[in-house]
């Protein structure tokens, strides 16, 4: 799935998707630049009594 992203002169930041397994949770990212270009990110979490606990960014 191919999402479209209106181009604008300043930056932003949208979640592709996200996804739950148990205690862990995957958020993948994109972030767009105002120069037109973008990159992709991840963020892994694991989660206790509904808090992160631990947490990793790429």
């Amino acid at each position: 799935m191919k999402r479209q992203h209106r181009r604008s002169r300043a930056a932003a930041l949208a979640r592709d998707c996200a996804v739950i397994f148990g205690r862990r949770a995957a958020s993948i990212w994109r972030y767009f630049m105002a120069d037109g270009n973008s990159l992709r990110g991840v963020n892994l979490m694991r989660v206790e009594n509904g808090r992160i606990v631990e947490a990793m960014a790429t």
